[in-house]
């Protein structure tokens, strides 16, 4: 034993005093202690405090501009390319996705390698704890934004459109006017006295006349577009087929009188859109292995500016030789005209004739690109919870976080905590006729508005006074859902407040449950100041609706920042109460309503909403009301109407540009069947301007109705109101 332990000894000592050996172990060291440095700046702080924030906001601006070369040109008539491009959420959701399932370490022995190499790159030979410090930082921004860019690239999106027109055929009647001047020769027989015999002197006139005549013209606008056929991106896969459109507007004294719109048939393809997706490596036009008359783009394809082509055919000429009275005599007739002038310009007709979208076609399910890169980077992977974790956490960062530092932070209430988007295809439209009395009962005693209380009503027993609910404390009963245990104290405290007002107590009648559940939110309201004329009230109501939703008790343990309450319960209630407040302003004020009362249906508010087409949750600019087809739209205040015609996305659309008590304001009726109105025509409140349709990227018969101040879109209920 000591044997073994003496040549150890002298072993480790032969070993310390070879050079070579010191050396190695020196640089052993070094490895081990920059190591160090790397895993304690790990463990110290989170990866965006390892990028300063000017780095954070140059990571931020690069990626962008790396998706947007990415994206290509995007050529869509339609607007529906601008709904699917790639955006940077959805890069840094899956780069999160990455590092949290460990399959992308964001600390490796490489990441030291990087650091002497940038050490070197900049002459350091002394590469202390403090330099490993200060340079670390760089290689973390490199290595990060190298993985973003790799990921975009796998995400990046193909568009392939068809080129295809627009044709507008337009019949004026042109009222014209020229001077004619004829100028011929006369002879007259002339005496010479000096001979003493007549002479026959020819001599030159002219005669100067106006002519007036109609001249019938057919001009005919074909404006170029393009159509997406189809798109393979990380959200869809599909194709898309179009259906030709012809919409003749007739016109009287200049202004149109009627409209019609019928199909003219399909827009027929000479291959199948589905095998352009299938040719994954495809990224331009001259990739395709297809053959077509039709020109095709990509979004990758760079493609001259289409210009519109204008010509004109002249149906009728009109008279253009009038009699005129020259003298018998004259010989040797001639005339010149001089230039046309265009006395007035009368349309009679217009007929355009444009693709629309007849329907989308699905290749594949929704996020099959996304599958098939977890699969890629981790075959046994949960791909359905990945794939949720991917989408909402994009979703999440789209809603307003701003730089990279959410990045790594924990994830799961981005996911799972994030307020409800409604739809109001889930919201009730209007309040029962047979309980608005008592709401509006409810208000002149309580001073809550009517609209709001009946929400209440609405999100806690959807308007059914049979309701009852069963929680920890019993049982939550009829309109309001007032707990039954608590009913007793809550009808005695009513009655000492209000001697004057005749309750039965009975927790089973309409009235009765009204009244005290609008007693009992008023009471949690306390004495809070609520604009309830404005847009504060959504705010301002958020203490009361904890209360009412959790208890009091069990509203503490949500305050101060109320978070469960903004997450489930009150995105809904607050979504009807706008909806029942409008109802309210519509009653009043029937003429500032686009489209007659009885339908007016709102299938979709202002504000954030999963897009019905795309499935994604963007910014809604307008409200959708739901109408049979040409249903008469009709402008709600008297203005100058500022564009007609199809807009992206919007199809046929008419824009009026008018005042709103003071505020100048633009009205835009979307996704219109027909137009019966000219750009730079006066309109009066209440003027059909159109007809409800469905052109554009639309799923069915309706109207988008958006207001406008200076550019920007507002909500129709608040302005309105």
């Amino acid at each position: 034993m000591y044997y073994r332990t003496n040549t150890r000894r002298r072993k480790l000592v032969d070993l310390l005093k070879n050079p070579v050996a010191i050396a190695l172990l020196g640089f052993f060291l070094i490895i081990v202690a920059f190591l160090a440095v790397i895993y304690s700046f790990a463990e110290e702080k989170s990866i965006s405090e390892k990028l300063t924030k000017e780095q954070n906001e140059r990571l931020l601006r690069e990626i962008t501009e790396e998706i947007r070369k990415l994206n290509g040109n995007l050529h869509d008539y339609n607007g529906i390319d601008e709904d699917l491009i790639l955006t940077y959420p959805w890069v840094i959701a899956y780069y999160k996705y990455l590092v949290l399932s460990s399959n992308m370490g964001l600390l490796e022995k490489k990441d030291l390698e990087e650091v002497m190499k940038e050490a070197t790159k900049r002459g350091i030979k002394n590469v202390t704890e403090d330099v490993v410090r200060k340079l670390l930082p760089e290689v973390y921004f490199r290595k990060c934004k190298n993985e973003l860019l790799s990921i975009a690239r796998r995400m990046q999106p193909r568009f392939f459109y068809i080129k295809h027109n627009i044709t507008t055929e337009t019949t004026k009647q042109v009222t014209k006017q020229k001077t004619r001047t004829y100028t011929y020769t006369v002879e007259n027989e002339v005496y010479d006295p000096q001979t003493g015999q007549t002479e026959k002197v020819s001599s030159i006139k002219t005669q100067t006349v106006k002519i007036t005549w109609a001249e019938k013209v057919k001009v005919t606008e074909t404006q170029p577009i393009f159509l997406l056929i189809c798109a393979d991106t990380i959200k869809n896969r599909f194709t898309v087929s179009y259906k030709l459109q012809k919409t003749t507007t007739t016109y009287q004294n200049d202004l149109p009188v009627s409209a019609s719109v019928y199909d003219a048939g399909k827009l027929e393809l000479d291959f199948d859109p589905k095998k352009i997706i299938e040719q994954k490596e495809a990224k331009k036009a001259k990739d395709l292995n297809i053959k077509t008359k039709y020109e095709i783009v990509s979004n990758l394809d760079n493609t001259g500016k289409v210009k519109k082509t204008v010509k004109t055919d002249v149906l009728d000429p009109g008279n253009q030789n009038p009699s005129v009275s020259l003298p018998k005599e004259a010989k040797n007739v001639s005339y010149t005209d001089s230039q046309e002038v265009v006395l007035k310009e009368e349309t009679l007709q217009k007929v355009q004739t444009m693709p629309v979208i007849d329907s989308t076609y699905n290749v594949d399910a929704e996020y099959k690109r996304l599958d098939e890169m977890i699969l890629e980077d981790n075959k046994n992977d949960d791909v359905e919870f990945s794939k949720k974790l991917i989408i909402y956490t994009a979703m999440t960062y789209e809603r307003g976080d701003k730089d990279f530092g959410w990045l790594f932070e924990d994830v799961k209430e981005n996911i799972f905590g994030r307020p409800e988007v409604v739809s109001v295809s889930s919201l009730i439209q209007y309040v029962p006729r047979e309980y608005e009395k008592y709401f509006e009962e409810a208000e002149k005693i309580l001073g809550i508005p009517s609209w709001f209380l009946a929400a209440i009503a609405a999100r806690e027993s959807s308007f059914n006074p049979k309701a009852k609910a069963k929680n920890k404390d019993g049982y939550a009963c009829g309109l309001m859902q007032v707990q039954q245990i608590y009913w007793d104290d809550h009808v005695k405290d009513f009655k000492a407040r209000y001697p004057n007002i005749d309750i039965t107590g009975d927790i089973n009648n309409p009235r009765d449950q009204i009244l005290i559940g609008s007693f009992v939110f008023k009471s949690y309201l306390g004495g809070a100041q609520i604009d309830w004329a404005g847009s504060g009230w959504q705010e301002g109501v958020i203490p009361a609706l904890a209360s009412y939703w959790l208890g009091p008790e069990g509203c503490k343990s949500d305050a101060p920042d109320y978070k469960k309450t903004r997450t489930y319960y009150a995105p809904k209630l607050i979504a009807q109460a706008r909806l029942f407040k409008f109802r309210s302003f519509e009653k009043q004020h029937p003429e500032y309503m686009p489209v007659d009362s009885k339908y007016m249906i709102i299938t979709s508010l202002f504000g954030l909403r999963i897009h019905p087409i795309t499935g994604r949750e963007k910014m809604h600019t307008g409200v959708d009301i739901g109408a049979p087809v040409n249903t008469d739209v009709k402008s709600i205040i008297d203005g100058i109407v500022e564009f007609t015609g199809a807009m992206q996305g919007y199809g046929n659309t008419v824009i009026v540009k008018g005042t709103l008590s003071g505020q100048e304001i633009e009205v835009l009726y979307a996704h219109l069947n027909s137009i019966v109105v000219e750009k730079g025509q006066a309109v009066t409140q209440g003027q059909v301007v159109g007809g409800v349709g469905s052109t554009g990227w639309s799923t069915g018969p309706h109207l988008h109705f958006e207001i406008r101040i200076a550019g920007q879109p507002v909500d129709p209920f608040e302005i309105l109101q």
